[in-house]
């Protein structure tokens, strides 16, 4: 939000980079901001789960459910070795051949 800040006031982004360094309160005021803004995106997730929109309902659980077994990484721990599984998802453009290498598309 540098570039949002330094536009009303007239500023260079970097002058407010500087002030966030060197100001307590200007990076509290700064804090607070992302704090509402966080506040009003969760509002607004929990918003779209009660409407059963279904990237809504993903996302949550993927992210706070995690400690229900949801997420894209497994993770096992047993002795001091902690193994992740991470679920790579790849999507293959739609230009590509869809018949495989030796099939027989005439079927």
């Amino acid at each position: 939000m540098c570039y949002v800040a330094a536009a009303k006031i007239g500023c260079s982004p970097k002058t407010i980079q500087r002030r966030l360094k060197g100001s307590p309160k200007v990076a509290d005021a700064r804090d607070d901001e992302r704090g509402k803004f966080v506040d009003i995106c969760e509002m607004t997730l929990k918003e779209l789960v009660y409407e059963k929109d279904l990237r809504a309902v993903l996302f949550a659980l993927r992210t706070l459910g995690r400690d229900r077994g949801y997420g894209d990484k497994i993770m096992l721990a047993d002795e001091g070795v902690r193994l992740e599984l991470i679920e790579e998802i790849v999507t293959v453009p739609a230009s590509t051949n869809a018949n495989p290498p030796n099939s027989d598309s005439t079927r």
